[in-house]
């Protein structure tokens, strides 16, 4: 994770989120027909990951060599009212995929920038810890994946290196517990109601919110926020 102060220093839009230079090559396979959602842009398969060079230090996956089942994130086509999924040719989806992943790392920054805040005031202002429990959450963990040969038809490595494909790799979110949207993206305000399980989480998200957007002076807050407990997502950054 790139620090927000040091990514607002970065010099001709160069963030820095996207280390081109950490490329590991790895095994990637899915079953088309197993969709585990679609939203408005894009559609999310269950996928098994194997990485056959080394594993990453940090990040999807990490010093794992057993295969891990993640979430494939692939942008399509919604200008057209059909039934069927249309991808987009390869480069325009490799830039949608490079911009969803560079957000999801502005994103996680941000929020460990609010973090910061928040143990920083509380170190300066009060000589023990505060009399109520503070959420430790943070956003699922990812990484952006090309694809040597189109996965719905592979059968074997192409002779060449030319990339047919672009997807965003996302942490597997467990299956098994109920996934809640606790901030809706037009407005600040919890979408629970005090009663309602994730109302406090709901609460403190939009402190978060406050936080960012203040330190910030206004320019940039994350917004749209929904998951687990411990994991999320995210749709959009302001």
């Amino acid at each position: 994770m790139v620090p927000f102060a040091d990514l607002c220093e970065e010099e001709n839009g160069n963030t820095r989120i996207i280390n081109e230079g950490d490329q590991f090559l790895g095994y990637l396979s899915y079953n088309k027909n197993n969709i585990i959602g679609k939203g408005t842009f894009k559609t999310a398969h269950l996928a098994s990951l194997k990485w056959v060079s080394s594993s990453p230090s940090s990040g999807l996956g990490a010093k794992i060599s057993e295969p891990i089942t993640v979430a494939m994130k692939r942008p399509y086509d919604d200008s057209k009212q059909s039934q069927l999924v249309k991808r987009f040719n390869y480069a325009d989806e490799s830039r949608k995929v490079i911009t969803e992943g560079t957000l999801l790392g502005w994103a996680d920054s941000l929020l460990q920038f609010a973090y910061a805040f928040i143990n920083d005031f509380i170190t300066k202002k009060r000589p023990s810890d505060p009399p109520f429990s503070i959420p430790q959450l943070r956003f699922v963990k990812g990484a952006i994946a090309y694809s040597e040969k189109s996965l719905d038809n592979a059968t074997k490595l192409p002779s060449t290196t030319s990339h047919h494909a672009a997807y965003l790799l996302e942490e597997l979110l467990p299956m098994d517990q109920q996934f809640i949207k606790y901030i809706h993206n037009a407005d600040a305000v919890p979408l629970q109601e005090l009663d309602e399980p994730g109302y406090e989480i709901g609460v403190f998200l939009c402190f978060i919110q406050h936080v960012q957007f203040m330190c910030t002076h206004g320019q940039a807050y994350i917004s749209d926020f929904q998951g687990l407990w411990s994991y999320f997502m995210f749709i959009k950054l302001y």
